[in-house]
């Protein structure tokens, strides 16, 4: 007998140090959908067969097929025999319908274990659910559903979410979204789909990269190496629908030995640039951002930072391919950083991710001063920096921008007062690394930076 399916929490992935998901959770992930979202649109091609009186193939892809016998791990195995045997009691009970059965049935008859759409509608709301929806490509005719939806309930079609027209929808509706989603479930779960799927998302971005060697803020010396390692990136993909979107809509990680991509099903264009931006740019080593820190801080100083520094690693990595990603993807100046100043210019950001503005904020100032601008020459020193993994490079650019001034170390120890809880949020932390770097100092000035907490 077949078991219901359901998304895995986070916590039981993590089995491999700084791996959440893997090919078996991606399967896992994509049958979870198909059982359920999948499955009634799979139904309703199978009562129109009935109710037109043709006799038709019903076919449910099975993302776990490819995997038989490939994993040792016993926890995942039994994870993934339970999803194969989901889907294949959910492929006989619907052949066997569709051929036999003269009349329409409801889900709960074909299949006891499946939700089919009301795993939509008892859907909790999450900000990266909603931006993924948000941002895909969805069809403009399931659009303009959920915007007479919000109408027909006296809502304002922009206030309403995803997930308040997933409650509000009636049931042809939320058929036809099913409908439209298993087609990309189709495609996700059969090999060689999936992997024109990775392939057409590969191209994309390279011609954007060729696009930005063209334009002058990526230097052409740092094509093959960008090729290289796209072409090595590993995609996976997980649902929007379950419990990844803890993590965020999109996720770069990466291992000693491998670097993996991890994309929604409903992959939008700036999701897709900025986490390939990941892997095109991946930005310092650990060990050469902590190699130049124990050289300009004291022993204890370094000690007391050890967070901060990883700290402003992440933030400069993701305000740099945050920026270069809303750039590849929209084509706007690339010369402006600050996400305030690009509005201040009449510059698009609908490719912007809100969470990431205070890093961009605090990277353009470091970068660019308080004007937050900066020439394409520049830009292309920065990209080559994230690109050579060596942050000496990086740092060399910022002595050279700031005529020897030792900003890191002072954003340094902003970032040790935000650890240590006098800073709220990332909010507070732009304003306070913006205004410690704006500060003019005065002729002659000696400060005396002390970095303890």
């Amino acid at each position: 007998m077949s078991e219901q399916l359901d998304h895995q929490p986070v916590e039981d992935r993590k089995w491999i140090p700084g791996i959440v998901f893997t090919d078996e959770h991606q399967a896992h992930d994509l049958a979870t959908d198909i059982q359920h979202i999948g499955a009634a649109a799979l139904l309703s091609e199978a009562n129109a067969a009935i109710m037109t009186g043709q006799n038709i193939k019903i076919t449910v892809p099975n993302p776990s097929t490819e995997l038989r016998g490939r994993t040792k791990r016993k926890s995942l195995s039994n994870t993934l025999t339970d999803a194969d045997e989901a889907l294949r009691h959910l492929q006989v009970n619907l052949e066997s319908h569709s051929h036999q059965s003269t009349e329409a049935l409801d889900l709960h008859e074909v299949d006891p274990n499946s939700l089919g759409i009301q795993s939509l509608r008892e859907m909790e709301g999450h900000i990266s659910r909603e931006t993924i929806l948000e941002e895909a490509d969805i069809s403009p005719f399931i659009r303009v559903s959920k915007d007479l939806t919000a109408r027909a309930h006296g809502r304002d079609p922009e206030d309403l979410s995803w997930t308040d027209w997933f409650k509000l929808a009636n049931e042809e509706q939320l058929i036809n979204f099913s409908q439209w989603y298993t087609q990309r479930l189709r495609t996700l779960s059969d090999p060689d789909d999936r992997g024109r799927f990775i392939k057409s998302l590969k191209a994309d971005f390279q011609d954007r990269i060729n696009n930005a060697i063209q334009d002058g803020w990526i230097d052409i010396e740092q094509r093959p190496k960008i090729l290289r390692r796209l072409k090595k990136a590993n995609i996976r993909f997980f649902s929007p629908f379950g419990h990844m979107v803890d993590e965020g809509v999109g996720i770069a990680q990466s291992t000693r030995f491998s670097q993996s991509i991890l994309l929604p099903s409903l992959t939008s264009t700036k999701t897709t640039v900025h986490e390939l931006g990941h892997a095109a740019f991946p930005g310092s080593t650990q060990l050469s951002v902590r190699r130049y820190f124990k050289k300009h801080l004291t022993k204890d100083q370094y000690s007391e930072s050890k967070d901060s520094i990883e700290r402003l690693n992440v933030i400069l990595k993701e305000g740099a391919i945050d920026h270069m990603a809303i750039v590849l993807a929209d084509g706007g100046k690339p010369t402006i950083v600050s996400p305030s100043k690009r509005r201040a210019n009449g510059l698009s950001e609908d490719y912007g991710d809100s969470n990431y503005e205070p890093l961009r904020e605090i990277f353009a100032t470091i970068i660019g001063g308080e004007d937050g601008v900066v020439s394409r020459s520049d830009v292309k020193k920065i990209s080559s920096a994230m690109s050579s993994r060596d942050f000496s490079d990086f740092a060399r650019y910022i002595d050279r921008k700031w005529q020897g001034r030792d900003v890191l170390t002072e954003v340094i120890r902003v970032i040790n007062q935000w650890s240590t809880g006098e800073l709220k949020n990332h909010e507070l932390l732009a304003e306070e690394v913006i205004t410690a770097l704006n500060r003019k100092p005065e002729p002659n000035e000696v400060e005396e930076v002390s970095l303890a907490a």
